[in-house]
């Protein structure tokens, strides 16, 4: 069951005060995350320091051989919000013009997908993508809206 967006980032501000540990506080804040768009698979990436790649410091539901890898799951989706920078979503990537040919979004079957840029004094230091394999429609404005306060 989804919780309200707000009582969501309620309980990641609450974990961000609570918590030292920054891997076990990531863990946290992508469980209630998505836990609050009710997503299927999700990962949060985070820019290594000094320099401009980005790598995986959290992930749900993903296989660890793809833990490496992980721009590969939706590449097209991660790339475009890295290189762009603005947030975006799909309410069928299958059939979303924007990802005709994509070979990520047809070999992982993905449906629905979300993904925003995350933004420190408006320098892009990372981004939070979640997916569903479930169906279409399944991540809605709201939730989106949800991710960009993120």
């Amino acid at each position: 069951m989804a919780v309200n967006s707000y009582d969501a980032l309620l309980k990641i501000t609450e974990q961000l005060n609570s918590m030292l540990e920054s891997k076990q506080l990531l863990d946290q804040i992508m469980d209630i995350a998505m836990d609050a768009v009710s997503a299927e698979r999700g990962f949060l990436l985070l820019k290594t320091a000094g320099d401009t790649d980005f790598e995986a410091v959290t992930a749900r539901n993903i296989s660890d051989d793809h833990i490496s890898s992980i721009r590969e799951l939706s590449s097209s989706v991660v790339n475009k919000v890295l290189v762009e920078g603005d947030p975006l979503l799909a309410v069928d990537a299958l059939e979303d013009k924007r990802f005709s040919g994509a070979e990520s979004i047809m070999m992982h079957n993905i449906r629905s997908v979300m993904c925003a840029p995350i933004l420190q004094s408006n320098t892009l230091i990372g981004a939070i993508y979640m997916d569903s394999r479930s169906g279409a429609g399944k991540f809605t404005s709201e939730n989106h809206g949800f991710l960009l306060d993120f």
